[in-house]
């Protein structure tokens, strides 16, 4: 499959038709979903204004591209400081991994430039397993200096997101680099924000929204996911969740 930058190139092509262009704006956000690609779709077509009409303001699949770029370049540049960090301290001696702490965040899913699995998307349970320890007859390793570099977003939850949000309407509106900036601040991730919602800090009684198997616990500021359960099946809700999409697909809201 080609790279992100390669369909990034093609949304600047204006050779190709606007329908095309907006085929590799698609392929962008399956490949870097902030919110779950559906929320992050509705949300570039919201900030890039993206028309119903392609073809009267193409250069929106620009901004939209754009926008998400930048933000994908801020998860890029943690990942690497992350990996740097970490060979320095293997090299040293330190090879296991911290719990959730000062330089861990809990999340799921492969980084960017690994390889997306299809499937189901599977239950929210943010867990990591124990550190690892010494080989027994190996003598203990003194830990090594903590360094002040950002630790790393362990990995990414349902579709690829960093703070999924299942309602397709509700999402952060701020620009997509400023809510992953503040993803990725290790103030984050030392919890400076309690319990509080990861995107925005929120700290209010979460709403509920359901899907046709799922309820969610959403941040009644922002949208972002907090906890979810298994529910009955409801084709009624079914239906209505595919028509809503459809109409966000199609840019009719």
């Amino acid at each position: 499959m080609p790279s992100f930058a390669t369909h990034r190139q093609r949304v600047h092509d204006t050779v190709r038709s606007p329908r095309a262009r907006h085929a590799a704006l698609r392929t962008c956000v399956v490949g870097f979903a902030v919110y779950g690609f559906r929320a992050t779709y509705h949300h570039l077509c919201r900030s890039a204004r993206i028309p119903a009409l392609l073809e009267s303001d193409p250069e929106a699949l620009v901004r939209a591209v754009e926008e998400l770029h930048e933000a994908r370049a801020l998860w890029l540049e943690h990942e690497s400081a992350y990996v740097a960090r970490r060979r320095g301290e293997k090299a040293l001696g330190g090879r296991g991994v911290p719990q959730v702490g000062p330089d861990r965040i809990r999340h799921r899913g492969p980084a960017p430039g690994q390889a997306q699995t299809r499937g189901p998307v599977p239950d929210r349970a943010h867990t990591l397993g124990p550190a690892q320890t010494p080989v027994p007859s190996q003598p203990p390793v003194p830990a090594p200096t903590p360094v002040s570099a950002p630790g790393r977003l362990q990995a990414r939850g349902p579709e690829g997101s960093l703070a999924y949000c299942p309602d397709p309407a509700r999402h952060p509106t701020e620009p997509l680099p400023v809510v992953v900036g503040r993803l990725l601040n290790p103030l984050a991730a030392a919890g400076v924000r309690g319990s509080g919602c990861p995107a925005c800090g929120h700290d209010a009684a979460p709403t509920r929204w359901r899907t046709a198997w799922r309820i969610h616990r959403l941040c009644a500021a922002c949208g972002t996911e907090l906890a979810s359960e298994r529910a009955d099946f409801s084709r009624a809700v079914a239906e209505a969740r595919e028509e809503q999409w459809r109409r966000i697909w199609s840019r009719e809201e």
